[in-house]
C-alpha cells in the first residue's frame, strides 16, 4: 500500500464515523471512548533504500537464429517451444524426396541431366505455387487473430467505461464529503478496485492488439519473401550458365540434401518456433535457440526515472515462482534512445540487468520485479515515515508513547533530524530515541495528540516487525 493511499483510506474511514459540527466532535469522542485505536509504529533498526522499481522478463543474454535455405516441406520437426536440446540434435528434417530422386537420376546417367532439369523447373513452380498459398493461410490466419483481439480490446473498453460512468454517477451523489453513507462508500471501494482491475486488463489488452498486428505484418512480409525467392529461382532458369558439368550438379544436390536435416549448433532452449511440420519455411529463419546458462532481466524504465540510472547499479530481483528471495542482479545496458518502430515504446527506455547468481533457478520467460538500487543505508535507526511531525523551517519531532506501568502510556515529544529516506522508513539521524520505543502516526486524525497526554496502552495499535515491515 503507498503512502498516500494508506492516508486516504484512513480518512476515509474518519469521515464515515461522524457528521458535520457538533455531531462530528460527539462522534468521535463517542469512538475514542469504545473501540478507537491509535495508529503506532515502533522504532526500529533496518535497511533502507531507495530505488527505480522495473517489472520485465526473463532472457538470455545470447540467441542463436537457426537456419535453412531448403525450399521443401518439413515432414519431422522434433522440438517445441521450451525443449531443451544439445549441439548436434536434430531438430527438423526436410522431405529430401524431390532432391534424392534427382541425385539419384544424376548418378544413373549423364544422359538425363535434362530430363532432370526439367524436373527440377516442375519443383520451382511447385514450390512458388505452395508459397503462394502458404503466404495467403498465414496472412489470413493472422488477420483473424488480430481482429479477436480487437473485439476483446473493445469489451474491455466498454467494460471501464462502464465502471468509470458508474462511479462518477455515484460519487456525484455524495454531497458531504465529510460524511459518506457506509452503502456509498463500499461501493465506491468496490467501483475502483474494479477500475483497477479493468485498467490492468485494458494494458494487456493493447498489448494483444499491438502483438497481433506486429505478427500480421511479419505474416505478410515473411510471405512475400518467401513468393519473391520462389519466383526468383524460377526466373534464374533463363540466366543458369548450362556447362554441361553433371558432377557440379550432383555436388549441388549432396549439399542441399545434407541441408535438409537441420541439427543444433548449440545447446540452449527453444524459444521460438517459425515452422510446423508439413509446412514449407517462408523464410530461412526456422527457430530461435537461447542460451539458458547466462540469463537477464529485460524491462523497461520510465522517462521520469532513466535518468536517475546508470549502469553498474546493483540490482534485487524477485519472482512469483522464487517468492520472498532476493537475487542479486546488476545493471548491465540502458538503451537511451526510444524505438519509434516499438509498439511497446510509449512504455520507457529498454533496460537490461544481468543476474549474478548462476543457480538462481529461473526460467526464461518468467516475470520479475527488479528494484534499482540508487542509495541504501544500512542498520540504521529509523521509524515510519508517517510518525514525523513538523517542517523543514521548524525542525521535526515524533510522539512517543512512554508506558508509565499501569496499564497506560505518556506521550512525549522528541526534537530528531531526519536521515535517509527510504520507501516507508525515514532515518533518525539525531535525536534521543531507542529501538522498540512507540510513535504515534500522524494518521490519528479522529483525535488531537498532545505532549503530556495520557493514552491507555489498550488502545495503542502497535504492528509486529513482520506486519511493520509488509506495510512498507
Amino acid at each position: 500500500m503507498s503512502k498516500k493511499k494508506g492516508i486516504i483510506i484512513a480518512a476515509v474511514v474518519l469521515v464515515l464515523l461522524g457528521g458535520g459540527g457538533y455531531g462530528i466532535k460527539t462522534a468521535l469522542s463517542n469512538v475514542q471512548l469504545t473501540n478507537a485505536t491509535y495508529i503506532a509504529g515502533r522504532v526500529a533498526v533496518k535497511d533502507l533504500s531507495d530505488y527505480v522499481n522495473v517489472s520485465g522478463s526473463v532472457a538470455s543474454s545470447e540467441s542463436i537464429s537457426v537456419t535453412a535455405a531448403v525450399d521443401q516441406k518439413i515432414t519431422q520437426l522434433n522440438v517445441k517451444i521450451g525443449d531443451a536440446v544439445k549441439a548436434g540434435d536434430v531438430l527438423c528434417v526436410f522431405d529430401d524426396t524431390a532432391l534424392r530422386e534427382s541425385y539419384n537420376r544424376l548418378m544413373q546417367t549423364e544422359e538425363k541431366s535434362q530430363g532432370a532439369e526439367d524436373y527440377q523447373h516442375n519443383l520451382r513452380l511447385r514450390a512458388l505455387d505452395d508459397a503462394r498459398n502458404e503466404r495467403d493461410a498465414a496472412v489470413n490466419k493472422a488477420q483473424e487473430t488480430l481482429n479477436d483481439a480487437v473485439a476483446a480490446r473493445n469489451s474491455v473498453y466498454d467494460a471501464y467505461n462502464s465502471a468509470t460512468a458508474q462511479y462518477e454517477a455515484l460519487n456525484s451523489r455524495v454531497t458531504d464529503p465529510d460524511h459518506i453513507p457506509e452503502e456509498i462508500a463500499e461501493q465506491l471501494t468496490e467501483l475502483a478496485a474494479r477500475i483497477n482491475q479493468l485498467g490492468e486488463q485494458m494494458r494487456k489488452a493493447d498489448e494483444a492488439v499491438s502483438d497481433a498486428s506486429y505478427a500480421r505484418n511479419e505474416a505478410v512480409k515473411r510471405g512475400d519473401q518467401g513468393v519473391r525467392a520462389a519466383q526468383d529461382a524460377l526466373d534464374a532458369e533463363a540466366y543458369a550458365a548450362d556447362d554441361g558439368s553433371v558432377e557440379s550438379q550432383i555436388k549441388k544436390l549432396s549439399e542441399q540434401l545434407d541441408s535438409c536435416t537441420v541439427k543444433a549448433p548449440a545447446d540452449g532452449v527453444v524459444t521460438q518456433l517459425m515452422v510446423s511440420e508439413g509446412s514449407i519455411p517462408m523464410s530461412p529463419s526456422l527457430m530461435e535457440i537461447e542460451d539458458t546458462s547466462s540469463l537477464i532481466i529485460r524491462g523497461k524504465v520510465s522517462e521520469a526515472d532513466v535518468l536517475k540510472v546508470s549502469e553498474g547499479m546493483n540490482c534485487e530481483i524477485k519472482t512469483v515462482a522464487t517468492g520472498e528471495e532476493i537475487i542479486p542482479g546488476k545493471l548491465t545496458r540502458i538503451e537511451r534512445i526510444l524505438n519509434s518502430s516499438d509498439p511497446t515504446a510509449a512504455g520507457g527506455y529498454n533496460v537490461e540487468i544481468s543476474i549474478d547468481s548462476k543457480e538462481s533457478n529461473l526460467l526464461i520467460g518468467m516475470s520479475a520485479n527488479v528494484k534499482i538500487i540508487l542509495d541504501r543505508a544500512d542498520n540504521v535507526l529509523c521509524v515510519p515515515y508517517d510518525a514525523i511531525r513538523g517542517g523543514e523551517n521548524d525542525g521535526y519531532f515524533v510522539y512517543v508513547a512512554v508506558p508509565q506501568g499501569d496499564g497506560n502510556s505518556k506521550v512525549e515529544k522528541r526534537v530528531i533530524e531526519k536521515g535517509f529516506e527510504g520507501d516507508y522508513f525515514t532515518e533518525i539521524a539525531s535525536g534521543e530515541l531507542k529501538e522498540d520505543e512507540i510513535v504515534l502516526s500522524r494518521r490519528n486524525t479522529w483525535a488531537t495528540i498532545t505532549e503530556g497526554q495520557t493514552i491507555s496502552d489498550s488502545l495503542l495499535n502497535v504492528p509486529d516487525d513482520e506486519s511493520q515491515d509488509a506495510e512498507a
